[in-house]
């Protein structure tokens, strides 16, 4: 890749490229409109990496488009609520480790006594 595409560029090609492989290699029935890629090959032929501000607008407006496609025709709204609830269990494990921390730190600055102590539980994300 030219030394001229930016870090945020680079990203998002690499994004976008995963995204098509992904859903190509899976098979499924709904594939990246032709239509999508033609526009974004136009978007591209009118730009120059050289002209960074423009070229990064232009693959920021593709992983978008790509995006939304997604979204809207690969993910579920099941995908969405097992991916969200597979970080319950990691974000619940740091949110007693902070409280745990905290609490050490609080109890070791003698800022408030241990009977002047709430913990509030973590919220389910299914409730």
């Amino acid at each position: 890749m030219p030394p001229c595409v930016s870090i945020q560029s680079r990203d998002s090609i690499a994004y976008v490229g995963r995204a098509i492989g992904t859903v190509k290699a899976a098979k499924w029935v709904r594939q990246l409109p032709r239509d999508l890629a033609t526009e974004h090959t136009k978007l591209l032929e009118g730009v120059l990496p050289e002209e960074q501000h423009e070229f990064d607008r232009v693959v920021a407006q593709i992983r978008t488009n790509v995006s939304e496609w997604l979204w809207l025709n690969v993910l579920t709204q099941k995908d969405v609520e097992d991916a969200v609830h597979s970080l319950y269990v990691p974000l619940l494990s740091l949110s007693r480790v902070l409280q745990v921390l905290t609490i050490d730190i609080v109890y070791q600055s003698k800022l408030f006594p241990p009977a002047q102590w709430r913990i509030q539980p973590f919220p389910h994300p299914r409730n």
